[in-house]
């Protein structure tokens, strides 16, 4: 997987990765969105992979609750 983008996301205790990956096989180019080693998110479309991870980035703490252990 060739990483495309990385960004943090701050967390209560600290920041955690959110992370934009594009791999190719035989069926073409695929992406995923991963945060903090897990993956969220699967696209075939650049465009839409791209949208998601900002949107991610931006808003996931308003759904999801992160805390450093």
């Amino acid at each position: 997987m060739n990483e495309q983008r990385k960004e943090s996301i701050k967390i209560k205790g600290g920041e955690i990765p959110i992370v934009l990956y594009s791999n190719e096989d035989e069926e073409g180019i695929f992406y995923t969105i991963e945060i903090d080693g897990i993956e969220w998110l699967a696209s075939v479309n650049k465009t839409h992979a791209v949208v998601m991870f900002e949107m991610m980035k931006d808003h996931i703490t308003e759904y999801m609750n992160y805390a450093k252990l």
